[in-house]
């Protein structure tokens, strides 16, 4: 969190990225894709004509804005998505909805910690990324569905 020492971030990341690659190396040959879903208290924003050409096929078009005040997480969850060649699925959808998280203080002011992360190769099967207020969590933040498409799914049929 913002909160945390820098050291506890990078070491957060760290793991993930030790994961990730342990993921990876485990469906290497198999069509077999890895998805990353958290809250990474970062508000990634989304992709604009300003957008660094390096980080352009990280975002999509949609969701929210950031308004510059963003805490030091977004940059290395963005530094972490470009090394692993990810995406923020969320920000390729089109929604009425993006805030995953109100902060207590402020007027509801939305902001959208929580991500999809996705390997940019495997993106063609993500389906939809959406906010569902309607489900009930116990936490602060809303829930986000990702919807994928499974194709060649082998499941036995028990025929008893």
């Amino acid at each position: 969190t913002s909160s945390a020492p820098e050291a506890a971030r990078e070491a957060f990341l760290d793991d993930l990225a030790r994961l990730h690659s342990d993921a990876l190396r485990a469906s290497q040959g198999a069509r077999q894709m890895v998805l990353i879903g958290g809250d990474f208290n970062a508000s990634l924003g989304v992709r604009t004509d300003a957008t660094p050409q390096e980080l352009r096929k990280l975002l999509g078009p949609w969701g929210l804005h950031c308004d510059g005040n963003r805490c030091d997480s977004w940059q290395a969850l963005r530094e972490f998505m470009a090394v692993h060649d990810m995406r923020a699925t969320g920000t390729f959808f089109e929604k009425r909805r993006y805030a995953t998280w109100y902060h207590p203080g402020s007027d509801r002011v939305g902001y959208n910690p929580d991500h999809w992360l996705c390997q940019r190769a495997h993106c063609k099967w993500v389906q939809d990324v959406s906010v569902r207020p309607c489900m009930s969590l116990d936490s602060d933040h809303t829930a986000v569905m990702l919807t994928v498409a499974v194709r060649g799914l082998s499941v036995p049929c028990n025929r008893d």
